[in-house]
């Protein structure tokens, strides 16, 4: 992770970006404010922890898990499950560090 962190980074606020407007429709976490860049999401989200999970592909790639704060949602928070630079889900917080995340995507 540390070695593609910012490829890392891009794609995960890139997927971010394409799965806010889904979130804020279904008003998932209630008050949701409008983005216009991934960049405003700097502003509204901090990242917490960093899971690196047992779980891979076989590709020997790890699922990661980003567990962000964020201001529409402080209670639950925002997680990000990734596979290399690929969102794999977004939802709350356990979604980081929910390990039948990544084991449902190995089984495809």
């Amino acid at each position: 992770y540390i070695k593609h962190e910012s490829s890392v980074s891009t794609s995960l606020l890139d997927g971010l970006e394409k799965e806010y407007q889904i979130l804020r429709t279904d008003n998932m976490t209630g008050q949701m404010p409008k983005v216009g860049s991934c960049q405003d999401f700097k502003k509204l989200i901090g990242l917490d922890t960093v899971f690196i999970h047992q779980i891979n592909r076989g590709d020997g790639i790890p699922y990661i898990g980003f567990l962000f704060g964020c201001k529409w949602e402080p209670e639950h928070g925002l997680g990000i499950l990734m596979h290399g630079n690929r969102v794999v889900e977004i939802g709350f917080a356990d979604t980081a560090f929910t390990l039948w995340v990544a084991e449902d995507d190995v089984r495809g």
